[in-house]
């Protein structure tokens, strides 16, 4: 199979595309419904999912990158560009959630570097009025649907890390948006109509999980480090706690 790989990106690379997609769709055919190869079908996905994106054929990018996901869930590059598809086509929790898991795979290159910026556009603080001091959040009315529908989450991201209650006196603006993390992820595990989508079966489970088990800090500080490796606290944490990182 890796053989259609290397034909299809031949045929993309010398500007032929739809020869390319032909070769990478007959590859993902001939493997079609045996769980032996899903790592083989992931491989072409995958870069089929690279062929669509140069053409801008974003809806079918999404498709045979999901795909590639549920074929191998541990293979980062699909994870990676279907973060950077969802988040250009204002998906911004699934944007968030591929982010994410692709970051607990590949924690130190340039990707995980444009991984981070992508969470933390998601996280930013909603704007304030300089005049007033009340906080502006906007609703997104034409925000796609059908990868579920976020719009409460899109009202509550603003919040999350810019409205403090009487609890989050004193606590950092570290603390803050680690917490933060920690919450879109506790109300998605909720979301019972999530549960049928491909986030709610694919990214759910897993940041549910690695909530349950304590890792919200080291994801939290290690995406604060990456998107500033000056930020002290966080580079303070990094430093002392290598195992729970690993």
């Amino acid at each position: 199979p890796l053989f259609y790989v290397l034909i299809a990106n031949n045929l993309d690379d010398l500007g032929k595309p739809d020869d390319a997609i032909k070769i990478y769709l007959d590859g993902i055919k001939i493997l079609e419904g045996n769980k032996d190869f899903g790592s083989y079908r992931a491989s072409l996905e995958f870069n089929l999912g690279v062929t669509y994106i140069r053409q801008k054929k974003y809806t079918e990018a999404r498709t045979v990158l999901k795909n590639a996901v549920e074929d191998n869930y541990s293979y980062p590059s699909p994870h990676f560009l279907l973060s950077y598809v969802y988040s250009g086509t204002k998906y911004k929790i699934p944007a968030f959630l591929a982010a994410a898991r692709f970051i607990s795979l590949e924690f130190s290159t340039q990707r995980t570097g444009t991984a981070v910026g992508i969470i933390t556009e998601v996280l930013k603080p909603a704007a304030k009025d300089p005049k007033t001091g009340n906080i502006n959040i906007f609703m997104d009315m034409n925000a796609p649907k059908d990868e579920g529908d976020f719009g409460i989450f899109d009202l509550l991201l603003g919040t999350l890390t810019t409205v403090r209650g009487d609890d989050d006196k004193g606590k950092s603006d570290n603390q803050m948006f680690i917490e933060a993390i920690g919450s879109v992820i506790a109300i998605l595990a909720e979301d019972k109509k999530m549960q049928k989508t491909f986030i709610g079966k694919n990214y759910v489970p897993f940041m549910s999980d690695l909530k349950k088990n304590g890792h919200i800090d080291a994801l939290g500080n290690m995406i604060l480090y990456i998107r500033d490796n000056k930020n002290a606290d966080a580079a303070k944490w990094v430093a002392a706690n290598d195992a729970k990182l690993s």
